[in-house]
This record gives C-alpha cells, sequence and structure tokens, in this order.
C-alpha cells in the first residue's frame, strides 16, 4: 500500500473543523457581477497561510480548495457557481502544483516555487464564475477545503476493492465483524470537506 493511499484512509474519518480566529481580520473578498451574470471575485483572504489548511496543502495529496459563490436574484431565486482549486506538494522538485478549474474553461496550471509564492499568487488570483444573473446586495463566499482529489479517491477505493477480493471469500455465509468493517471502510473512502470558511461581501456592478 502506497503511502499516499494510507494518508488517504487517515483523511476519510477526519471530522469536519471550524476556521481558527484571526487577531485580525483580513479584508473581505470583492465580487464584482456584470448584468450577465458573471462575476469575477478577486481579493481572497489568505487562507493558504493558515496552519491547518497548509498542513494538507504540503501532505503529497491533492488538496481541493472548492470555492462556491452564491446569492439571490432581483427575484429572490438562489444563484450559485463553484471553481476549484488543485494544489499538490511535489516532495521531490519541492514545488506546487496547482490547477484552476472555473466552468467553462480550460484548466489553468501553475508551478511555484516556495510558500511564499503560492500566497502571492492566490491573493493576486481572480476568478469569474457564471452565475446567470447579478445577485442583489450581499453575496457569499464559501472554501471547503477536500484533502483529496476525485482521481486519488478513485484510486484508494479500487485498491481497497481489489485487496479485499485477493483476501478471498468469507468462510462464513453470514458477514462477519471483520467483513463487515472492511465494507463500511470502502464505502466510507469519500472526499469529505476538512476545514471550511465562508465571507459575505457587496456585490459591486462590473464596469
Amino acid at each position: 500500500m502506497r503511502a499516499g493511499r494510507r494518508r488517504i484512509l487517515g483523511f476519510v474519518f477526519a471530522a469536519t473543523a471550524s476556521a481558527p480566529g484571526e487577531a485580525s481580520e483580513p479584508p473581505l473578498p470583492r465580487v464584482l457581477c456584470a448584468a450577465a451574470g458573471r462575476c469575477a471575485v478577486s481579493r481572497l483572504p489568505p487562507t493558504v497561510a493558515d496552519r491547518e489548511v497548509a498542513r494538507y496543502l504540503r501532505s503529497g495529496l491533492t488538496t481541493t480548495l472548492l470555492l462556491t459563490l452564491s446569492g439571490r436574484d432581483p427575484g429572490r431565486a438562489r444563484l450559485s457557481a463553484s471553481a476549484a482549486v488543485e494544489v499538490r506538494f511535489e516532495p521531490w522538485e519541492e514545488v506546487f502544483l496547482v490547477a484552476v478549474r472555473v466552468p467553462g474553461k480550460a484548466p489553468e496550471r501553475h508551478r511555484l516555487a516556495t510558500d511564499a509564492a503560492l500566497g502571492d499568487w492566490w491573493r493576486a488570483l481572480r476568478l469569474e464564475l457564471p452565475l446567470g444573473a447579478s445577485p442583489r446586495g450581499e453575496a457569499r463566499l464559501e472554501l471547503v477545503v477536500i484533502p483529496f482529489s476525485e482521481e486519488e479517491e478513485a484510486d484508494t477505493r479500487r485498491w481497497y476493492a481489489e485487496a479485499l477480493r485477493e483476501a478471498g471469500p468469507a468462510t462464513s455465509p453470514s458477514l462477519g465483524l471483520g467483513e463487515a468493517l472492511d465494507a463500511m471502510t470502502l464505502t466510507s473512502i469519500k472526499r469529505k470537506g476538512v476545514l471550511r470558511f465562508s465571507w459575505s461581501a457587496h456585490v459591486e456592478p462590473a464596469s
């Protein structure tokens, strides 16, 4: 079993945690929206420098930072759109490999050599999200930290299922305690957010 897979299994049972408080509050995100509902999100708070977030970013797995912008249109209908920033630290080259996935666009990829470079890039990041309409008043930006990628989840589930098959069928027709625990472990290997942050921001009209 590769070390990466062992780490994934450890993350499976992690409880969702609240974002720790900070001594001084960073500026709120900036949200600019055009009438057609194309919203640009910038001035992201420095969450990549948070101690708990940084621990996941350096795990060697692909940490997904899922950003969701939501609000209400003039008729009070809910609007929502998401983008994913995937970060993996490559220990051999000691670089961060980053992919930004926004609906309707090809992924943008970056190589960042240091934690400081990652922080600078994050502060300069501008995401364009298609909400379909311009939200009125306030919008909410939520960031969820997911400690591994969809591909790594699928890879671990395949490995564990193969390991169960190689172990052979149960000798008893009824499901024993060990087999039940194995089945529970297999079904619990799912991507779960372990840290959540959220901010409210005034929606500004795009010029």
